[in-house]
């Protein structure tokens, strides 16, 4: 009833399809922060909310967006692991879900005794993507995806950093990922996490130069190689918050 009446305020209020954009129910519906991380539960909740969404609003998109990485307890960050995402979509009726995302991150370590991950075709798990997409009868992907700069999540004085070099090599890899795809026939888009959260609970530095000063960094040659390379391969960047 409340999504109903939800989608009922936004048409009252002169909402169009159009106005829309794309809707994302429960994004990463396969980490612990849900609360329940039941493939049936997810697949149930995304079909119910968007065919009520598109009874109201017939032209407007949504996209289904899982975790590379799935975790298998509710409110449990432990064991989790790279598997298939079918479970999370197969139960989803094929021409309701416009396109599919998947995020994947380069991350840093998280413990003292911890290793970072900086392999995109392990963090970035195209090959599930593909899966899901097929499933869901979509040609369009979108990656959510980056590279950090700093972390503080260990220690605030002894940052984690990557190097400039680090950062390009990581990238590269990504756009290796996106070539896999394009491939395969989908049209791909890299969605490229770049905000400064160091000061937030997530204590990581996404950015690629300090705010107003891009002249001053060596990560402003790595940005722009990477926008060429998407470019260059017909890939569209979209960015999450700025750089």
């Amino acid at each position: 009833g409340i999504i109903n009446e939800y989608f009922a305020s936004l048409r009252s209020r002169g909402i169009t399809d159009s106005m829309m954009g794309t809707w994302v129910p429960m994004p990463e519906g396969n980490i612990p922060v849900w609360g329940d991380v039941d493939p049936n539960d997810f697949s149930a909740n995304v079909t119910k909310t968007v065919q009520i969404q598109k009874s109201y609003f017939p032209g407007s998109k949504a996209a289904v967006m899982l975790q590379s990485m799935t975790y298998p307890t509710n409110g449990s960050w432990a064991n989790g692991s790279y598997k298939s995402l079918l479970p999370f979509v197969q139960s989803i009726p094929k021409g309701l879900i416009n396109s599919f995302g998947l995020q994947g991150f380069a991350w840093p370590p998280t413990t003292p005794d911890d290793t970072a991950q900086l392999d995109p075709s392990v963090f970035l798990r195209v090959d599930f993507a593909a899966e899901a997409a097929h499933s869901l009868g979509v040609n369009n992907i979108w990656l959510n995806t980056g590279t950090y700069n700093r972390s503080y999540v260990v220690s605030r004085s002894s940052p984690y950093t990557l190097t400039s070099e680090q950062r390009q090599v990581v990238l590269n890899g990504i756009v290796q990922q996106v070539e896999i795809l394009n491939g395969q026939g989908f049209t791909t888009a890299v969605h490229l996490f770049a905000e400064d959260k160091s000061l937030t609970d997530e204590a990581i530095d996404w950015s690629y130069w300090p705010a107003g000063l891009p002249d001053s960094s060596a990560g402003t040659y790595v940005f722009k190689t990477f926008v060429h390379d998407l470019k260059s391969i017909g890939t569209e960047l979209w960015l999450y918050d700025s750089v």
